[in-house]
């Protein structure tokens, strides 16, 4: 049945900060007039989730609902550097995704899921806005105080295990990173600020908090969250399609998107294309082009692939940064996930990944070559 759905890759936002995302559409007459925006977590946790986050997307799609899943400014591929990344900007960023979400797909209404810090943020959208039906809190980090600590010790914890084998490694290290992902002040201000046992309660009708034994702070959230009036008495996992989805008309089909207009520190504006490609239109990516007028004639078109099980924004983003800085050169390039990695569907047929690999790897090279004129590469 997961088969059916489609899922399709888009920039949104404004022109020149386009945020990232995925769209995940039911299968013709399933849809459902209500919408779900997955919230990432960050930092190390968001590489860890992305493909679990991209099954929760296809379930809750075969379930009738439409969702966006997406990144961050300054994260995976939107725009902005990773360092001028704050929290009060990410909870502004699910603010345009909720709008991208309802205006394309016609949708009256929308709720929200969020995973740890995606968690937390939600929850502070959610306390903002009259217009959200439903909120999924899945270990949500309650005390950001304590969740900056412990990032300061899962990076001590890396550098002890680093200068064993590279003494010089903690010389490098700075207060400013943690496991190598940009962690600067005032990002570890916003995070330290988040308090879920005394921010403002989620104006919501329905909350459900997703427990996998985290107790504790989680207790006293869902005891404040019970006394408010608006939240489900249920901590568990499989009352989660029941507390997003409710019958109704079909939304419309709505519109998949633009191109997204990024910009590179040092270097000048250049153009984003989020695009399927395959047989099967599964295999998502973007391409990045320099500004019109810009492309050195004749340059070959750069393709990264993933590195093992990474998405295609690569290790800390070093695809992203690369491909801009080519861009900034005028040098074209492709980014894109293999099939079951990523954002990428898996094959529907037996092939195996070495032959897969250079198949899908040749079909990238065609789609480049088809629709960017691409020659060399």
């Amino acid at each position: 049945a997961l088969l059916s759905l489609t899922m399709f890759p888009l920039f949104f936002g404004p022109q020149d900060e386009a945020l990232y995302g995925v769209c995940h559409e039911p299968a013709p007459g399933e849809s459902q007039p209500l919408g779900v925006v997955i919230c990432q977590p960050v930092l190390h946790e968001s590489a860890d989730a992305r493909r679990a986050l991209r099954a929760l997307g296809d379930q809750l799609a075969s379930a009738g609902l439409s969702v966006m899943r997406f990144d961050y400014f300054g994260t995976g591929d939107s725009a902005g550097e990773s360092d001028a990344a704050t929290v009060q900007r990410w909870a502004d960023d699910i603010g345009l995704a909720i709008e991208e979400l309802k205006a394309s797909r016609g949708l009256s209404s929308v709720g929200l899921v969020g995973l740890r810090i995606g968690a937390s943020l939600a929850a502070r959208v959610a306390a903002q806005r009259d217009d959200l039906a439903q909120l999924v809190l899945w270990e949500p980090v309650v005390d950001g105080g304590q969740y900056v600590e412990s990032l300061r010790e899962l990076q001590s914890a890396w550098l002890d295990h680093e200068t064993r084998e590279r003494p010089g490694a903690r010389k490098l290290a700075t207060v400013d990173e943690v496991v190598g992902f940009p962690l600067p002040l005032a990002l570890r201000e916003g995070l330290a600020g988040i308090d879920l046992t005394e921010d403002p309660l989620p104006r919501v009708q329905r909350t459900l908090i997703v427990d996998e034994g985290g107790g504790g702070n989680l207790d006293v959230l869902a005891a404040r969250l019970q006394s408010g009036g608006g939240t489900q008495g249920g901590r568990w996992w499989s009352g989660l399609a029941s507390c997003l989805r409710r019958r109704a008309k079909p939304g419309s089909p709505g519109s998949v998107g633009r191109a997204g207009r990024v910009g590179h520190r040092g270097g000048g504006p250049m153009m984003e294309h989020a695009v399927r490609m395959g047989p099967w239109r599964s295999s998502l990516g973007v391409v990045t082009l320099p500004e019109a007028g810009q492309a050195v004639p004749g340059a070959p078109v750069v393709v990264f692939l993933n590195a093992g099980l990474l998405h295609h924004s690569g290790p800390h983003r070093l695809n992203v940064q690369l491909a801009r800085r080519l861009a900034a050169k005028g040098v074209a390039s492709l980014r894109f996930d293999l099939s079951g990695i990523g954002d990428s569907g898996v094959r529907r047929d037996r092939m195996g990944r070495q032959e897969s690999t250079v198949r899908e790897t040749r079909d990238a090279l065609d789609h480049m070559a088809s629709s960017y004129g691409a020659e060399t590469f």
